[in-house]
């Protein structure tokens, strides 16, 4: 099918997922409709700066605004009717009067999914009110400068929201627990629950009994401590997604109940650098035991979990597509063989701060996970070049790993300060369709044949930093007769 044989709306659709580098500069060469939308001579008219914006107004489902346009958008530009628009996105602080408030509303009427942060000096009250006159399906709300108790008003938007599915409450730290607690209550279709709140303790969950439908549920909070979380998550069966970072009083006791309450759990985050002595492989064992379906697992900080914990989890939950294991400084090369032989689903992995993992492990990680897209090993000083004879054919117990093809597409190597040229050019070897490398903060005296060298391995990349310098591909061209190499 020809791109211009395609609807408009398809097409717009299609369209934005596509970098506005390349809307801006490549588009307009295939397509006929984006070149008379977005590529005319209004571009030269700055009193019509936003023309090619109306003429897609009315096919707009989703859209995020960005702190340079907000103001043309629903300011000046008073011809902007957003009709169908079904999701916005205004975040980044942007909402910074009541009367801008009101025209944002006003041209984006059928509105069923919407993210604020309020700004220092908005009436919030009046946002709320305002918000009553919308039937939410997904609701994100920042407030983080008032200091005004606003529960009521909170609540009262909520109920009448009666097809609200997802909420998330970031600040708020006027918010009593009661509240939370009706809320929750009140809410009857919410299966998506997030509340960035330090100030919320086991009294928002120890209110009721009732069963609740959440399959997503994260709680930042100090104050939450185990018997808050067993409250909680023994109401909620089918939950899929539990992050509870940074909720320091949280201890083995609790996650261990946690994985007997849920065993649907998909992805699970937890950790606290502050208080890292409460979680140890206790979790990661029952982890391993009572949820099988896990997909996705983040731990920061945690000194305590060590290889055994990981093994476990390796060898239980195969379907593993995401972990970071950040500042989990027990963990060595083990850990890395056993999810290597094991969980083949891995696309993102982080260990920074793991510095006992070696190049060994590394290299044996790589050619193990054919779906692996990002590994991050920032600050891993354990990397370097003491074993690379040994990982060209690296052997783990009876399993023998050869150089093979990797899909890796993210390698950062950020503050490795014992790696060497030989152990880098190794591992680009093993990844010619990387699009990103870092190594900031390594190799302070690269030549320019290596410099090369990592660009002949990966064609697919274009620049990448060594040190404190950026490194372009045009300026390491060795087709060049004018280039260093």
């Amino acid at each position: 099918m020809n791109i211009n044989d395609i609807p408009s709306e398809l097409l717009l659709h299609i369209l934005s997922y596509v970098p506005q580098s390349d809307l801006f500069t490549n588009i307009d060469q295939v397509c006929d409709l984006w070149k008379h939308v977005d590529y005319t001579e209004i571009y030269g008219d700055y009193s019509q700066p936003f023309e090619h914006v109306r003429r897609i107004q009315n096919f707009v489902k989703s859209l995020t605004i960005t702190p340079g346009h907000i103001i043309e958008f629903f300011g000046f530009q008073r011809k902007l009717q957003f009709v169908n628009l079904k999701s916005l996105d205004v975040s980044d602080n942007l909402v910074v009067s009541e009367v801008f408030f009101d025209k944002i509303i006003q041209r984006c009427p059928n509105l069923k999914k919407i993210k604020f942060i309020s700004g220092t000096r908005i009436n919030m009250e009046h946002c709320l009110e305002k918000l009553k006159g919308l039937n939410l399906t997904e609701l994100d709300i920042g407030y983080f400068y008032g200091t005004r108790t606003l529960d009521d008003e909170l609540i009262s938007l909520l109920r009448k929201q009666p097809e609200l599915t997802k909420l998330a409450l970031r600040g708020w730290k006027t918010l009593k627990d009661s509240s939370i607690a009706s809320i929750l209550n009140d809410c009857t279709k919410l299966n998506s629950f997030y509340l960035f709140n330090g100030h919320t303790s086991n009294g928002a969950f120890m209110v009721s009994e009732k069963d609740l439908l959440l399959a997503e549920l994260t709680i930042h909070s100090n104050l939450l401590d185990d018997e808050g979380l067993q409250n909680i998550t023994g109401r909620t069966k089918i939950l899929k997604l539990l992050n509870i970072e940074q909720s320091s009083g949280i201890t083995d006791c609790g996650m261990v109940q946690v994985t007997q309450n849920c065993p649907s759990l998909e992805n699970i985050s937890f950790g606290n650098p502050s208080n890292s002595e409460n979680i140890s492989n206790r979790t990661l064992f029952a982890v391993a035991e009572n949820c099988s379906l896990l997909k996705s697992l983040s731990t920061t900080g945690c000194r305590n979990i060590d290889d055994d914990g990981i093994i476990e989890i390796a060898k239980s939950c195969r379907h593993l597509t995401l972990l970071t294991l950040n500042g989990c400084t027990e963990l060595r090369d083990e850990s890395l063989f056993a999810i290597g032989e094991h969980c083949h689903s891995l696309r993102e992995i982080d260990f920074s701060y793991c510095s006992n993992i070696t190049f060994s492990g590394v290299y044996f990680l790589i050619n193990s996970c054919p779906n692996l897209n990002s590994l991050i090993l920032s600050f891993c000083n354990g990397i370097s070049h003491a074993n690379l004879k040994e990982s060209s054919q690296l052997t783990n117990g009876n399993i023998l790993i050869c150089g093979s093809h990797s899909h890796l597409k993210e390698l950062i190597l950020r503050y490795c300060t014992h790696i060497t040229k030989e152990a880098v050019l190794i591992l680009v070897d093993l990844c010619p369709d990387l699009r990103k490398l870092s190594l900031s903060n390594c190799l302070s005296d690269c030549d320019d044949d290596f410099l090369c060298r990592v660009f002949e391995a990966c064609t697919f990349l274009t620049n990448y930093k060594v040190y404190n310098k950026m490194i372009r591909r045009q300026n390491y061209n060795r087709t060049d007769l004018y280039s260093p190499c």
